[in-house]
């Protein structure tokens, strides 16, 4: 990492120690913190829908900004149909759309994130989002998200994209247990629920990789984070990073390391082995990552799992409809359009 680069992370490390969250524009660029943008206390999030992990919940009065008082929102609701031909970016499409507001909501999406590519299934919607992240950095995050209109859920995973050397999965700290998808907020606090725009979710998810290039940069993660497990504290929390537990006293050696230390010692074998599950990205998920392939969804009561559909697009199933949508970009375009000085999006 180039040493502007570098200062430019550290200044973003800094405010977020401060509780204030950083600024994002166009193409996933992130930047230091507006004065205007605080953090609500911590959050816990739902992990494969047993298991709270970190996360970190953030408000702004910009309007509409996730958590803005008076923010309006479309939601995404789900509805029968059979979807139609592909469209191209800038085109108003004559589809019909099984799910109702897919070209808007693609279409803005496309505009604050160049490059993102959509493939509807009867199951749902599942994006290929790009993000520049840092001016220079030399590489860029890849993001796929699946909104799975039915159940009103999403799903995020996070790959970092090193061009021709492939897609490496981003994680696993602040991962959910089980499918290693994004832990980045925390839907019960509002900071963004199902039908909310997809800009403010995709920024949400620049920030938290940003946070892990600092985690890897500087050797600890940066701001507020929670979560409710001490086994997780103690495997990932450094000393000198904030305590994660529901009313934080500062470094998490100053605060909780010294009562899980006492609470995992005294721990029963079952309770460990529930605290170390693997965290992996699904192979089919990594497989959409790659060649747009969406994968199969089948349901363990309520929680999705992410299956490799059977033999790719040429042997699918005449019944399951797919509708690939490309917004094509250069692949640096925005890595030296902007400077620190240039406004945010918002």
């Amino acid at each position: 990492m180039n040493p502007q680069t570098a200062e430019l992370l550290y200044q973003i490390g800094e405010n977020l120690d401060l509780g204030m969250f950083p600024s994002v524009s166009d193409g996933g660029l992130v930047w230091p913190a507006r004065a205007d943008v605080v953090f609500q206390p911590p959050g816990l999030e739902i992990q494969n829908g047993q298991t709270p992990s970190a996360s970190q919940s953030w408000q702004t009065g910009a309007p509409g900004a996730p958590g803005a008082s008076g923010a309006s929102s479309t939601p995404l609701p789900a509805a029968p149909g059979t979807a139609g031909a592909a469209w191209t970016a800038g085109a108003t499409p004559s589809i019909s759309c099984r799910v109702h507001g897919l070209a808007e909501w693609v279409r803005a999406l496309a505009a604050a994130y160049p490059g993102t590519e959509a493939a509807e299934t009867r199951e749902a919607l599942w994006l290929r989002v790009p993000a520049s992240l840092l001016p220079r950095l030399g590489y860029r995050a890849v993001f796929v998200i699946a909104l799975l209109p039915g159940r009103g859920i999403e799903r995020g995973w996070a790959f970092w994209d090193h061009g021709i050397w492939g897609l490496q999965g981003i994680g696993p700290r602040h991962t959910n247990y089980g499918d290693a998808s994004i832990c980045a907020y925390d839907s019960r606090d509002g900071t963004w629920n199902y039908g909310d725009p997809l800009v403010a979710l995709l920024d949400l998810f620049a920030v938290w990789a940003v946070r892990h290039l600092f985690f890897s940069q500087f050797g600890r993660w940066p701001g507020p984070q929670a979560s409710f497990s001490p086994f997780e504290r103690l495997r990932e929390y450094r000393d000198d990073e904030h305590c994660g537990c529901a009313a934080p006293k500062g470094r998490y050696a100053d605060c909780c390391k010294l009562g899980d230390l006492r609470l995992v010692t005294g721990a029963i074998s079952e309770v460990l082995s529930q605290a170390l599950m693997p965290r992996a990205i699904p192979a089919a998920v990594c497989s959409f990552a790659n060649d747009m392939i969406p994968p199969h969804i089948t349901y363990d009561g309520v929680f999705p799992t992410f299956l490799m559909s059977r033999g790719g697009i040429a042997n699918r199933n005449p019944s399951m409809t797919i509708q690939v949508v490309r917004y094509p970009v250069g692949y640096y375009s925005n890595y030296t359009q902007k400077s620190a000085a240039d406004p945010p999006r918002r």
